[in-house]
């Protein structure tokens, strides 16, 4: 029996927690032109290891340190028919309750595969640590709200079980994110988004509010995962994580993850290398051989070079998998790309399947170890994936620069802020259309005005201050501010709105001569990961406002991590 601080809830459901890549080479209307071609003349090749992966690091990857314990814990169970295209699941989510406040209900978002016909609610459970009752619960279309009996007081831990079935649609290689997270065609069937997510719980403010957006966005903390798939013996799994299996039963694990998703399908085959101490595995069709090598290396090489320009890649495994519709997605140790760049790979480099795999590599580090707000701030998590074309392209196909600019950007005329939230935009179009691409506009604007030494070490700096971490965009831009001193506001000007401004550097205090004798040393305290000023204020007996003076602060939340402080006397 549990104890009885511990406020259990079990909850059966069907939804893979998915960090969205639309597919961002062509619109989802079939009035859109078409993506230019390109045929690259003369690129060079990249110089390949033995093992046949480039590799190029120029220096050794950021540490990311021990990757914090998580409070939240799914497990899924999951009974694959995968000729009658269903899944059964169980889904347990274990939560610990690590703020001051007490919860009296928990909170989930459905992504979108989720509200339709297609999500079947069998039963919902809540365990007090005594009994297992069945849940009151409020369903509406984005939220799956569940009453905690008793609630959830500080330290407590909260069990839901959610048992539901989802029978997944028939799609085509054609159809466009987020149509197809859950679908299958006549070789491959997926779950992206496939699951009830917990949102935040933020201390004082509550469970954060998740609204409409375009492009099915997903907004949770970091959790441990583990899935279990049951299927048929001649079908492959593929998800994050992959531990030892045997034949029709597959089982994943992964610490201090966003997202999990999974596929299967009954002709993969795969191919493996090892990158920088990292097993990277391709899974593709029999007839898309080629295809599936080629993807693996660039795989490869995006995993080598991203490792060197951004911080270290926290797992030790990475799946690649051919997935069935026209985009490419991104979950936790996992890419299912698109299906339709396997269909028509023409063995270029320019071609979608090879210029999306960058972009979704990205999205390893952008979005799913450091995310952003999905709803309120996405261009956090879509803009560096983005510009990540570009870093492969200038690394290994330097002659595809201006195709990237040309075809890839400027073709599609961006335009637009980049600070808007997910629902101001009106379609999934719009958001691939005029936040990727503005925001990769915008990272060659600002690499431009800092330089190449400040730009990366800025870059290194942010992931590794920002692991794991929910960021803002005060998060950004406090990060860059310690690797530049320049006037940058201009440049903001052009791509955000008129509030958004650099933060003011540190003062530095030098005393004027004086006859007076000197006071005391002042206390000066290091602005340290997850801290803020009410929280400094309060350990030093002093007001927020005290300090906001002392340093010459724009504002109460313009602190970094890493900053001086000056400490007022109480």
């Amino acid at each position: 029996m549990r104890n009885k601080k511990q406020c259990s809830l079990f909850i059966v459901s069907l939804f893979i927690a998915q960090c969205f890549l639309a597919a961002c080479t062509g619109s989802s209307q079939t009035s859109q032109p078409a993506l230019p071609t390109f045929t690259p003349r003369g690129l060079a090749t990249a110089s390949a290891t033995i093992e046949g992966a480039p590799f190029i690091p120029t220096f050794t990857p950021v540490p990311l340190g021990q990757m914090p314990g998580a409070v939240t814990t799914y497990r899924f169970e999951v009974t694959l028919d995968y000729v009658g295209h269903r899944a059964q699941v169980i889904e347990s989510v274990e939560a610990t309750n690590d703020t001051p406040d007490t919860w009296n209900e928990i909170v989930f978002q459905l992504p979108e595969a989720l509200r339709s016909e297609a999500f079947i609610l069998n039963s919902l459970t809540t365990d007090d640590g005594q009994t297992v009752a069945n849940a009151i619960y409020q369903l509406t279309v984005n939220l799956l709200k569940v009453v905690l009996p008793g609630g959830a007081p500080p330290g407590a831990v909260a069990f839901v079980t959610i048992n539901y079935g989802l029978a997944a649609p028939a799609i085509s290689l054609n159809t466009r994110p987020p149509l197809g997270n859950i679908g299958y065609t006549s070789d491959v069937i997926q779950f992206i988004n496939w699951y009830p997510v917990l949102v935040p719980y933020r201390a004082g403010a509550g469970w954060r509010a998740v609204g409409s957006g375009v492009a099915d966005p997903v907004f949770t903390d970091v959790a441990a995962y583990e899935l279990s798939v049951a299927t048929a013996e001649n079908v492959t799994v593929v998800s994050g994580g992959p531990q030892p299996h045997k034949p029709g039963f597959w089982k994943f694990s992964l610490k201090s993850a966003r997202t999990i998703a999974f596929a299967a399908s009954a002709r993969y085959q795969s191919l493996s290398q090892t990158e920088g101490g990292v097993a990277v595995t391709s899974y593709f069709l029999p007839e898309h051989q080629q295809a599936g090598q080629d993807v693996l290396t660039a795989a490869a090489q995006s995993l080598g070079l991203f490792s060197d320009r951004f911080g270290a890649y926290p797992y030790s495994t990475l799946v690649i998998a051919e997935n069935a519709y026209f985009g490419s997605a991104a979950a936790s140790g996992l890419i299912l790309h698109a299906g339709q760049g396997y269909a028509d790979y023409n063995g270029q480099p320019d071609s979608l399947l090879i210029a999306l795999v960058p972009q979704t590599t990205a999205r390893l580090w952008w979005g799913q170890v450091v995310q952003g707000d999905s709803f309120a701030q996405p261009w956090l998590n879509e803009a560096l994936p983005m510009y990540a074309e570009l870093l492969f392209i200038e690394t290994f196909y330097p002659d595809l620069t201006d195709w990237y600019w040309s075809s890839r950007v400027n073709y599609w005329q961006p335009e637009g802020l980049l600070d808007r939230s997910a629902a101001d935009f009106t379609d999934t179009e719009d958001y691939l259309r005029n936040l990727l691409r503005r925001g990769a506009l915008f990272l060659r604007d600002l690499r431009a005005a800092i330089g190449d030494d400040a730009f990366f070490s800025f870059l290194q700096d942010y992931y590794r201050n920002s692991a794991y971490r929910t960021v803002t965009t005060a998060d950004f831009f406090n990060a860059m501010r310690r690797h530049t001193p320049n006037d940058l506001n201009p440049l903001l000007a052009q791509y955000f709105t008129s509030s958004q401004q650099m933060p003011t550097l540190a003062p530095t205090f030098t005393p004027a001569p004086s006859d007076t004798p000197p006071g005391p040393t002042p206390v000066v305290h290091t602005v340290e990961v997850g801290e803020n000023l009410t929280l400094i204020a309060q350990r030093y007996g002093v007001t927020v406002e005290a300090i906001v003076r002392a340093n010459n602060l724009r504002n109460a939340d313009s602190i970094f991590v890493g900053q001086q402080l000056i400490i007022p006397a109480p």
